[in-house]
């Protein structure tokens, strides 16, 4: 390719035809290398494709325009995704490069489908340029489309496609080109299959395969398993809303499963509902949670149950080793880790109101319930003015304020709660 290649992503409600496409420099995933001002690309866009468009932003991208480097050449380019609103069903890339000096509509892409999913721009095939991976939708509760191009001879050429439930690319086997990572639900046996896509001589084969005890796949991740060892995390959903974990590690040129004839493997990783592996204490390796009913709450119908979460790591010698337990919040987007685990006698109580959102935690002892502190979690500056000075910002994210109202000083400082939220209130 010349001097640049433009690639636009997009994603949302814009529209290019009578209203503008507004960015900031926030919103731009990384400064381009080449010198096109946002105004050049939004007349640029609109020159060549024309009223009418919508602009689409994939799931795992955060801005409709990236600049990025696809051929390797030391300039960045603008790779833009779109449709246009009178069609249905009809998903578009535009691939714009140099020509004469003048930036043009240099290929396109079409994928039949209502909304993109995710997108990655990786070395796949280890030539050093990178394949756009494209994920869409193509109906509601049905499978993805995956389709893999890369660039020949200056043309987009089309050399994988497949549908997925869950995709992710990852270099599994550490050879610095990444594989193609996916689940597929087989709806007959109720389960789901894990395939690993690999690019050998010219084209994508599948290197390995891998059953899932249930069919219901929510997440899917790659990275460290353990200090020295990659492994695969699987979440599923079982039943109406029951989890569990598969867990698989890379070794001998394929993923293995190291709990296959662990007759506990149920009770180990099973969990009243569905939750996500990761990083939890962000040292590089994954971790795997299970959800435990708080002190008081065992009998409580499931609608009504409040729970901790137990992360364990997996471990070559031990199997599974306990890291930490934490508390999490959805509705006011923050997490309370317990390096040292949660005291067992320690629970909460739980409000849910507009923009408010408050945890009061608590030490029961017997019959005995003492109130220790509260989280309150509220959504917009406006809304905290008429908050007493008992209430004690703690920390902001996004538009959520959080504060904190110490009730019982002397449990607080006993039980080391101070120090937990200064060191361990993760939010978002």
């Amino acid at each position: 390719m010349k001097k640049g290649l433009i690639i636009a992503t997009c994603i949302s409600s814009l529209v290019l035809g009578g209203c503008a496409i507004n960015m900031n420099a926030e919103e731009i995933m990384s400064a381009p290398k080449m010198s096109v001002t946002q105004e050049n690309i939004q007349s640029i866009i609109k020159e060549n494709l024309g009223e009418g468009i919508k602009l689409l932003k994939p799931q795992n991208i955060n801005s409709p325009i990236q600049f990025i480097d696809v051929d390797n050449d030391d300039q960045d380019e603008i790779v833009v995704f779109y449709a246009f609103e009178n069609e249905s069903n009809l998903l578009r890339i535009a691939v714009f490069d140099y020509v004469d000096d003048e930036l043009k509509v240099y290929n396109t892409i079409k994928a039949n489908g209502f909304d993109f999913d995710k997108v990655f721009f990786k070395d796949i095939d280890g030539d050093k340029n990178l394949e756009i991976v494209l994920g869409y939708e193509i109906e509601k509760y049905m499978p993805k489309g995956l389709n893999i191009y890369k660039y020949e001879e200056e043309d987009l050429v089309e050399i994988f496609s497949e549908t997925y439930d869950q995709m992710i690319t990852y270099d599994i086997d550490s050879d610095n080109i990444d594989e193609i990572l996916l689940t597929k639900k087989d709806r007959e046996k109720v389960i789901s299959n894990l395939n690993i896509y690999k690019y050998k001589k010219g084209k994508m084969v599948k290197s390995d395969e891998k059953e899932i005890d249930y069919g219901g796949v929510v997440s899917l991740k790659a990275g460290l398993a353990s200090k020295d060892t990659i492994g695969v995390f699987v979440d599923s959903v079982v039943g109406a809303h029951s989890g569990s974990t598969n867990m698989f590690v890379y070794k001998d040129g394929g993923l293995v499963d190291p709990f296959k004839d662990n007759p506990d493997k149920w009770d180990m990783f099973f969990s009243p509902y569905a939750v996500i592996s990761k990083d939890i204490d962000n040292d590089g390796i994954i971790e795997i949670p299970s959800l435990f009913p708080l002190k008081g709450y065992e009998n409580e119908a499931m609608a009504g149950m409040l729970f901790k979460t137990k992360w364990s790591k997996w471990d070559e010698k031990d199997g599974i080793k306990f890291i930490m337990d934490s508390i999490y919040n959805a509705y006011g987007e923050y997490e309370i880790l317990f390096p040292e685990g949660l005291n067992e006698n320690i629970t909460l109580t739980r409000e849910i109101n507009e923009n408010k959102y408050s945890d009061v935690i608590e030490y029961v002892d017997g019959d005995k319930k003492e109130e220790i502190f509260e989280i309150l979690a509220i959504v917009g500056k406006e809304n905290t003015e008429e908050l007493g000075a008992e209430y004690k910002h703690l920390k902001s994210y996004k538009d959520m304020i959080y504060f904190v109202r110490i009730i019982n000083e002397e449990l607080y400082k006993e039980l080391d709660f101070e120090n937990i939220l200064n060191n361990n209130f993760i939010t978002g």
